[in-house]
């Protein structure tokens, strides 16, 4: 039998950036899936929650993937700036999934509602404007 897991929603900045700092504001998790859901009107992201506390990784890590999925509902704006260097133009046979791993994730307002940014430590950015959030944890 699933567990059941309760998602939370969120419809102002404050609240999601109080959200995303319970999950350590994803910092150095990577981005594990991002699709168009509900005929592109919602935008979900899917990240493999990679600590047990503030400054512990998981020692399950190898193991087992524990997704925090954000959805993004109504939304207005979605930018991705890929960030990628001459290098990894020239050999993406050499990416590995240190490019997936995010720096950090923030809310801020915006004129739609609530602005999420995903984050890396380059010029990699996604950038999704909309009226409301949903945050769903792991299962426990």
């Amino acid at each position: 039998m699933m567990p059941i897991v309760e998602s939370v929603r969120v419809e102002d900045a404050a609240e999601l950036e109080h959200e995303l700092g319970r999950w350590h504001r994803l910092e150095e998790c990577p981005l594990v899936g991002m699709a168009l859901i509900r005929h592109g009107y919602s935008v979900r992201l899917d990240f493999n929650h990679v600590w047990a506390s503030d400054g512990v990784l998981r020692p399950d890590l190898a193991q087992t993937e524990r997704r925090v999925t954000i959805d993004m509902h109504a939304v207005q704006r979605l930018h991705i700036e890929g960030g990628l260097s001459r290098a990894m133009l020239d050999h993406p046979d050499h990416i590995d999934g240190g490019l997936s791993e995010v720096s950090q994730v923030r809310a801020q307002p915006c004129d739609d509602g609530v602005q999420l940014r995903v984050l890396w430590e380059s010029k990699r950015q996604i950038v999704i404007d909309a009226k409301w959030a949903e945050v769903t944890p792991p299962p426990a």
